[in-house]
């Protein structure tokens, strides 16, 4: 089973950046990425209108919209400080199964847990702002990974729809540009996390 890897969209400028923010799925969903390639990042670099964002534009407009709600400056690209990783690097299924990828965390620690500690350029630096999307990464995160990182009070961590979610655009646009206001400190016992509501855009809960 093919590992996935999840560089950085620049690593250069994600390194350099005071405001590196990673976005946590559970699991790469089947075993033929569109594009072919298995690594997020060049998933992302390379996903254009022109190739139809290999299919999967929500997935990528998605993100895009969580990332406008996050950038503090519009006039540049708001992908260059952004990274998505799954917490288990092998594919797995439509629907996620919370055991299977605990237990994959768990056997894979030091792998997993670098991805939000790193302090090797090359790999790519720790990040600033955490992005749990869907329930399964943050079940996981906060049950494996959470307590790990208190040692950084600076690390702030939010929860939100995964990508691949039926949510509409206008929904998503209104709660990301007030995610700023949801974000904790890994210090704290609880974050929060948006609720997609079809009748109110505005309904967040605890993790």
């Amino acid at each position: 089973m093919m590992r996935w890897e999840f560089t950085p969209y620049n690593i250069e400028k994600w390194n350099k950046s005071n405001e590196r923010l990673l976005f946590v799925a559970a699991e790469p969903n089947g075993e033929q990425p569109n594009g072919g390639y298995y690594d997020m990042g060049a998933w992302f670099r390379t996903a254009k209108p022109e190739n139809k964002y290999y299919n999967n534009k929500q997935f990528f407009a998605r993100c895009e919209i969580i990332l406008s709600g996050l950038s503090n400056d519009m006039a540049k690209n708001i992908f260059d400080n952004f990274r998505l990783m799954d917490l288990k690097a092998t594919s797995g299924t439509e629907k996620s199964n919370r055991n299977v990828v605990e237990d994959y965390v768990n056997n894979n620690f030091d792998e997993v847990i670098k991805y939000f500690n790193s302090t090797e350029e090359d790999f790519g630096l720790f990040p600033h702002i955490v992005v749990l999307l869907g329930d399964t990464a943050q079940s996981v995160f906060k049950r494996c990974i959470k307590e790990k990182l208190t040692s950084n009070p600076n690390l702030k961590f939010v929860g939100m729809p995964h990508p691949s979610h039926t949510v509409a655009y206008d929904a998503l646009t209104k709660a990301s540009r007030n995610i700023r206001q949801h974000l904790n400190p890994i210090t704290s016992k609880t974050t929060d996390k948006w609720i997609y509501c079809k009748d109110d855009h505005d309904v967040w809960r605890k993790i």
